[in-house]
């Protein structure tokens, strides 16, 4: 398939590579996108070989791609844990039929920066392409839960980094330690008797403090590795 060679232009639209099982997938996938206006899908890929060859030979801003591709049903994986070998400029949103957990957790272990669930709404999946493309990581609740539970789950345990709380305020510290063990907004609030709005106020001076945008970037932030 050939791709058109890109201008540099810093108006241009962020550009898009599409990896898809089908054709029939593909074109309403790029249509959905297209309709928004925001990116310019520059084709579409089916097969793991072709989705690393077209990311390293025309390195589209985005990658969007299906796990599931015409040489497998989990052969996006593979392509993502080959392209990590050398690492690209593109980022990976995976495309998902539902939030299952070990596919989730493997998706971003191999690279992705965002894990979307295609039964959403496609203005939300250009939310999570524009956040992703704008360098941050995507994510809903329950994913983040499932990626705390695989860090629990692993030989080496983290811990709280004490040089990185120690910036924080009391209470932005409980709030930060129950963020790092998986529970939602609401279930702060709950645990805390406070009012949701304020526990997302409190999030915000964590970010802001720590330098980051996501619970996904403050876990990994706040997390230290226990020496062997």
């Amino acid at each position: 398939m050939e791709f058109p060679n890109e201008v540099p232009d810093q108006r241009r639209k962020p550009t898009l590579l599409l990896a898809e099982a089908n054709q029939m997938d593909c074109q309403l996938l790029r249509d959905a996108i297209e309709r928004q206006g925001q990116f310019r899908v520059l084709g579409c890929v089916f097969g793991s070989a072709d989705v690393i060859s077209a990311i390293r030979e025309i390195q589209p801003d985005l990658a969007l791609m299906s796990l599931r591709l015409v040489d497998g049903m989990c052969a996006g994986l593979g392509a993502m844990s080959k392209l990590q070998a050398s690492p690209v400029r593109s980022r990976i949103v995976v495309l998902l039929d539902c939030d299952d957990r070990e596919l989730v957790v493997e998706s971003f272990r191999c690279g992705a920066k965002a894990v979307f669930n295609r039964s959403a709404a496609p203005k939300d999946l250009c939310k999570c392409l524009a956040s992703v493309y704008a360098g941050q990581i995507w994510a809903s609740n329950n994913q983040v839960k499932y990626l705390v539970e695989a860090l629990a789950e692993t030989p080496r345990a983290t811990s709280i980094n004490p040089k990185r709380i120690e910036v924080l305020s009391k209470r932005e510290g409980e709030v930060a330690r129950l963020v790092l063990v998986g529970l939602t907004n609401l279930e702060i609030s709950e645990r805390l008797k406070l009012n949701e709005q304020t526990v997302k106020n409190y999030l915000l001076h964590i970010f802001e403090k720590l330098a980051v945008s996501s619970r996904i970037a403050l876990i990994h932030c706040l997390s230290q590795e226990k020496p062997s």
